[in-house]
């Protein structure tokens, strides 16, 4: 008997069943994710062109996916849908990455050239595409449990982070992403400020202020509506950004 009650809280405990998780779970992993964001940013940023200096960069994408990953399941493991309260403090984290996510992304876009010169385009794309997959799927996890009148800006906070994997692999650095109903100001009782540059909107239409960083161009800018880059084009030795994030 007592072995057959210690195989069901062994199953139990495997399935995360036992351990409800809660928003300040999920807050924590953003803030962890956030964390692993910057040490690949500056993982990237001191990339010198050859194979070894890849290894760093590698090891800091394989720790964010990693993160970003927990995060889902803890996501997946939180009873929803979130109080009010709860989710605006999580917003407002998630609107706060996303500069850090943008700057990592144009580290990217800067040493594509490199990354290729040195052989590393294929798994700078693989990486690239496991990010950008693990990160909708956290986006997409968080606002199942979202409540009702945060759906809105939980699904523009996706876009905007779609938006700017997009701007990756179209070989264009991001300037700008936001979005109106996204939370812009701290939650009551949060002593911090938001980091994240102001919303962008087009008529109520998210969207994605990008300069080009084709070789030999004059960096002309453009704005384009999340989604509109086509995802098809050859992915050009990117492997982040964010991060996300995952949205709410």
């Amino acid at each position: 008997m007592k072995y057959s009650l210690l195989a069901i809280v062994l199953a139990s405990s495997a399935s995360g069943s036992l351990f409800a998780r809660t928003a300040q779970t999920i807050l924590s992993d953003i803030s962890t994710i956030s964390t692993n964001v910057k040490a690949l940013t500056d993982a990237i940023n001191s990339y010198k062109g050859d194979v070894t200096s890849a290894v760093p960069v590698t090891q800091a994408e394989s720790k964010l996916d990693d993160a970003i990953k927990q995060g889902i399941t803890d996501v997946k493991g939180t009873s929803g849908p979130l109080s009010d309260s709860d989710t605006t403090s999580i917003l407002y984290a998630i609107n706060s990455l996303i500069p850090d996510i943008i700057s990592s992304v144009n580290a990217f876009v800067g040493q594509q050239a490199a990354f290729q010169k040195a052989g590393l385009g294929e798994v700078a794309s693989k990486d690239l595409s496991s990010l950008q997959t693990d990160t909708t799927d956290f986006a997409d996890a968080l606002i199942s449990i979202a409540p009702s009148p945060s759906l809105a800006a939980a699904s523009s906070a996706k876009s905007c982070i779609d938006a700017v994997f997009s701007s990756a692999v179209a070989g264009s650095t991001a300037t700008s992403c936001g979005d109106a109903t996204q939370a812009t100001t701290a939650p009551a009782g949060s002593s911090g400020t938001s980091s994240s540059s102001s919303p962008t909107t087009t008529s109520g239409v998210l969207a994605a202020t990008t300069t080009s960083a084709s070789a030999g161009s004059s960096s002309p800018t453009s704005t384009n509506a999340a989604a509109t880059h086509n995802s098809g084009r050859g992915v050009l030795g990117v492997i982040l950004p964010v991060v996300a994030v995952l949205a709410l």
